[in-house]
């Protein structure tokens, strides 16, 4: 860089260079948590005991009516209060009960769970912010 002075004044000649930045590297949702039928199998072990087992940061418990109340941890609304993550059953966005309960999902009947967080759950827009159980069911007639 060659540096020249007019009188007091100090000329500094400027480069600029342009060029591409690195495309960036995204992860799949399939790196997320998988809990598959063969995981629920077991009859001495509850539903929400193997989700917490499988899946860190969540919260499973039962509602009064036996429903299933699913949380990740750390999730809640701008407002501070925790909110249900958004449950998404065999392609279609189901809505959980007041108490943020699932009602009505036989364990028999689960093929797969797939918890999404963060940049993962993103592929869902703003009401993927708490997070997304994905569920999948058996279709009639599979075993």
């Amino acid at each position: 860089m060659l540096l020249r002075t007019r009188g007091s004044l100090l000329v500094v000649p400027l480069v600029i260079a342009t060029g591409c930045a690195p495309a960036p590297v995204h992860r799949a949702p399939t790196d997320a948590p998988t809990i598959t039928s063969a995981d629920l199998q077991d009859p001495n072990e509850p539903v929400e005991r193997v989700l917490e087992k499988k899946v860190p940061g969540l919260i499973a418990r039962r509602s009064a009516g036996g429903g299933l109340i699913l949380q990740i941890r750390g999730a809640s609304s701008y407002e501070g209060s925790p909110t249900s993550p958004l449950y998404i059953m065999n392609g279609t966005q189901v809505h959980p009960g007041a108490d943020g309960s699932i009602e009505g999902l036989n364990p028999n009947e689960i093929e797969t769970v797939k918890v999404l967080k963060g940049a993962d759950a993103g592929i869902y827009g703003i009401e993927g912010g708490n997070g997304v159980i994905v569920i999948t069911t058996r279709r009639p007639g599979s075993r």
